[in-house]
């Protein structure tokens, strides 16, 4: 399906710092920009850009920028490539999306945007867009097959988590690897043998606060709960564990002390969050 879209893209907000500047030779400068799309593409745009000054007044561009809105009544994201120049106070400005970049109901999508502008506050735009619907269905099955997957490893993780929480060793056999890694602040171990000494030691017991997650890798925030004598809270703290499932066994445990350092650990971020 081919269509055109028009919209008027204002900027919201920006920045542009030099990163490298010599005498006789170009200056680099990198920006950042938060844009608003009205018409019929409409959204917001966040952009990163960098430019190669030769003057004041002429630069060579590159950026990425990730579109987040609407194209009528198809809602999603896509990535655009930006390639152009900067002369005497004109941008002139290619953008491409960038293939396999389309999300929810704008997967498959490709296009171009074409600029020619003197103004750097709000300019207007048309945006030439086709779909690979054969493409977008891929992408959606690809996407449907890895969220079973997550949710496969969930329930084998959530599992697991149960099992901890009640020492029970003979479930917690069934669906823990062998070849267990154990990673916390003290260090990191191999084996069930030291899981159950772990477990038998600290008295932990963890509940689920949100989780993320990529097929084969997770993250959980939990409150941590330590038991005292007599069955009493010692303590408590929230924390995050990294969880790996492989095979419908957890094969790595790592545990940290706050969910940033989990997420940043394990490559995710608040848009892998998925309960």
């Amino acid at each position: 399906m081919d269509g055109q879209a028009t919209s008027i893209i204002k900027i919201k907000r920006g920045s542009e710092i030099p990163y490298s500047d010599m005498k006789g030779g170009p200056k680099l400068t990198k920006g950042h920009f938060e844009m608003s799309y009205e018409g019929d593409l409409q959204g917001e745009g966040i952009l990163e850009e960098l430019k190669c000054y030769f003057t004041e007044t002429s630069a060579t561009i590159y950026g990425l920028e990730r579109f987040t809105g609407s194209i009528r009544d198809r809602i999603g994201s896509f990535v655009l490539e930006h390639t152009g120049t900067f002369e005497n106070g004109v941008l002139a400005s290619t953008q491409k999306v960038i293939p396999q970049s389309g999300t929810g109901d704008l997967k498959g999508i490709d296009g171009v945007i074409n600029v020619e502008s003197s103004d750097s506050d709000a300019f207007s735009i048309t945006f030439k867009y086709s779909f690979d619907e054969e493409m977008a269905t891929f992408l959606k099955e690809k996407e449907e097959e890895e969220d079973k997957f997550i949710e496969e490893e969930i329930n084998v993780a959530d599992k697991w988590i149960d099992a901890c929480n009640t020492q029970d060793v003979d479930a917690l056999s069934e669906i823990t690897s062998p070849t267990i890694e154990i990673s916390g602040p003290r260090g990191s171990g191999y084996g069930k043998v030291l899981l159950v000494d772990w477990l038998e030691r600290t008295g932990l017991t963890l509940e689920t606060l949100s989780i993320y997650g990529r097929k084969g890798l997770l993250v959980y925030e939990q409150l941590a709960r330590w038991n005292g004598k007599e069955g009493r809270t010692a303590g408590e703290a929230n924390v995050a564990s990294v969880i790996k499932v492989r095979d419908g066994k957890v094969a790595f445990i790592s545990r940290f002390d706050d969910l940033d350092k989990a997420l940043k650990a394990a490559g995710l971020q608040e848009t892998d969050k998925v309960l």
